[in-house]
């Protein structure tokens, strides 16, 4: 069963270049995916068998046929699913808290993967989230429909093309109106789940704008935008400058407002589809736990 097909026309900058270049310059395919095709010959020059070797001319037709890949197991769910967007090459939903993204060995049911998969209700299934939330962690969560379309969105991913914004309520009043976290990020020596910053730690860097100040609860409303992705980023960084997201418990204290879950939301996305160029913007809906947090108590806020 072919999992996508693609077709395009050599231009004229790639005249004389080997199809296995022009593989990668017009489909973004990955050298894994490019031996794939070679052993399932789904490569053709104007409709006839090619190798990867082949010379290819200005105006030929490359085509690809991506075969469906092992089914990775994921047991289906047929639960509400809060889509945002589809279309043959993307979906995009709005993933509560708190939910896993991804099921694991120990938990092999409840996270959005196994939602999508009974959604999808075909087989072999492959999960490919774009990107992850951390399970007390809601909003948009991008998903690709093929291989190709997820190494092009990653490939995307914290450059202009792809931004995404959080909205975060943290423990106390947070002085500047406008920054950027600067910190690197590693894991510490202890090991466990938990992240810090450390000297020897990835680069890491946040940029955080204030939209509200809650004077009688001392919390503070930040829209944040992360210039890089690493696991916990924005928890720990906002931990980093004495702000732990409120009801985060790992990296602050639990909220009893928040049952399950702390104040850390997908917000929005903007980035560009990966096949046609067409521009997509979406925005999650805040979660009912998340405004009533952020609403304020009193005519103090500012």
């Amino acid at each position: 069963m072919a999992e996508k097909t693609f077709s395009a026309r050599v231009p004229p900058s790639l005249d004389g270049a080997r199809l296995d270049a022009a593989l990668r310059a017009l489909f973004s395919l990955s050298d894994r995916q490019i031996r794939i095709l070679k052993r399932t010959k789904g490569l053709t020059l104007d409709g006839k068998n090619a190798y990867v070797s082949a010379v290819v001319r200005a105006g030929q037709e490359v085509r690809a046929v991506c075969e469906s890949p092992r089914d990775q197991g994921i047991v289906p769910e047929a639960l509400p699913l809060s889509l945002l967007y589809e279309d043959g090459d993307l979906l995009i939903a709005d993933k509560p808290a708190p939910m896993a993204t991804t099921p694991t060995r120990d938990l092999p049911l409840g996270a959005l993967a196994n939602r999508v998969a009974a959604y999808e209700a075909r087989a072999p299934f492959v999960f490919r989230p774009v990107n992850r939330l951390d399970r007390g962690t809601s909003g948009i969560v991008v998903c690709a429909r093929s291989a190709p379309a997820q190494q092009r969105l990653i490939e995307e991913l914290h450059t202009p093309d792809f931004v995404r914004e959080y909205l975060a309520v943290a423990e106390g009043l947070v002085q500047e109106d406008e920054g950027c976290v600067r910190a690197p990020i590693g894991r510490p020596d202890g090991g466990g789940p938990r992240r810090c910053v450390r000297p020897d730690g990835r680069p890491a860097a946040t940029r955080f704008l204030v939209l509200s100040r809650f004077l009688q609860t001392r919390r503070t409303l930040l829209l944040l935008r992360p210039e890089t992705g690493h696991t916990h980023q924005i928890r720990v960084h906002l931990a980093s400058i004495g702000h732990p997201v409120t009801g985060d418990a790992l990296y602050g204290a639990p909220c009893p407002d928040l049952p399950g879950r702390f104040a850390l939301h997908a917000w929005r996305v903007s980035l560009t589809q990966p096949f046609t160029g067409a521009r997509i913007c979406l925005r999650a809906p805040l979660p009912e736990a998340f405004l009533a947090l952020s609403r304020p108590r009193s005519k103090e806020m500012h």
